[in-house]
């Protein structure tokens, strides 16, 4: 509820407590909820705000706060680290994909894939993963034997699908 009246919420609960008129309503829109929330846990760990329990879990002053109020204690807090967006597999694929050759024949591999995963009714992970893919487009075996070494092709999916990828690869070999 705090985190509301700081940032400023429109909401009904709110404007009938009246605290849409307090001087703190929506001064704190510098920051995110989490980033809020982040604070009061630090707030409260370093003793300048309690947690009243009788009082149906509301926040108040610590008597620890008073030097802070006036000034004649500083207050520093860590920052929240914003998590990092992991990159989605296929970003992943793709930056691992150094040159444009290799993306094209990844994205042919891709596509034979999808075709047989089709025609099998499952999903296309299921024929090879993007990794073993993308290993073959950079490998780019040049037989049955060497498919085999690559991570993800044991010999029941490289009797099931081996040849045809054989033939791919091949023909994007003549083919560039």
């Amino acid at each position: 509820y705090l985190v509301d009246v700081l940032l400023g919420k429109d909401e009904p609960r709110i404007q009938r407590n009246g605290h849409d008129q307090l001087t703190v309503f929506g001064i704190g829109q510098e920051h995110t909820a989490n980033e809020w929330r982040g604070i009061f846990r630090q707030l409260i760990a370093l003793g300048l705000i309690e947690v009243d329990v009788g009082g149906h879990g509301s926040l108040r002053l610590a008597e620890s706060c008073r030097l802070l109020l006036r000034g004649e204690q500083k207050l520093q807090l860590r920052q929240e680290q914003k998590p990092q967006r992991k990159k989605h597999r296929s970003e992943r694929v793709h930056s691992q994909l150094d040159n444009d050759p290799d993306r094209q024949l990844f994205e042919a591999l891709r596509s034979l894939r999808r075709r047989l995963a089709e025609t099998q009714g499952v999903p296309p992970y299921v024929v090879f993963h993007d990794a073993t893919l993308l290993e073959m487009a950079t490998q780019r075996p040049q037989n049955l034997n060497q498919m085999a070494q690559i991570s993800g092709i044991g010999e029941r999916k490289l009797n099931a699908y081996g040849a045809e990828f054989m033939q791919l690869l091949r023909e994007y070999e003549y083919s560039n």
